[in-house]
C-alpha cells in the first residue's frame, strides 16, 4: 500500500521489506522513522526448553540487543549440532 509520510510528504510502500524491518507508524516513511527514532516496539524472543517443557519470552530494549542475543544463541546452537 502506498502512503504519504506525515513528516516529509514523500510516498512510500508500507508493505516493503525495509519498512517492515525498520518499523515505525504506518504513516511514516523509513527515513523519518530512522531520523526521528519513532519506532517504539519492544523486541521479543521466545525460547522453548523441551526437556523441562518450559517456555520463556524475553524482551530487549532495542533491536541491537536482540540481534546480539540471537547471534550468541545461534552460535551456541551450532556448537551442539
Amino acid at each position: 500500500m502506498i502512503k504519504q509520510c506525515v513528516h516529509c510528504d514523500i510516498e512510500f510502500d508500507t508493505e516493503s521489506a525495509r519498512k517492515k524491518e525498520v518499523g515505525g507508524r504506518i504513516n511514516e516513511c523509513i527515513d523519518c522513522v530512522e531520523e526521528l527514532g519513532t519506532e517504539t516496539a519492544i523486541k521479543h524472543r521466545g525460547l522453548v526448553d523441551f526437556t523441562n517443557n518450559n517456555i520463556r519470552v524475553m524482551s530487549f530494549k532495542d533491536k541491537d540487543e536482540l540481534e546480539r542475543f540471537n547471534k550468541t544463541k545461534d552460535s551456541e546452537n551450532s556448537r551442539l549440532d
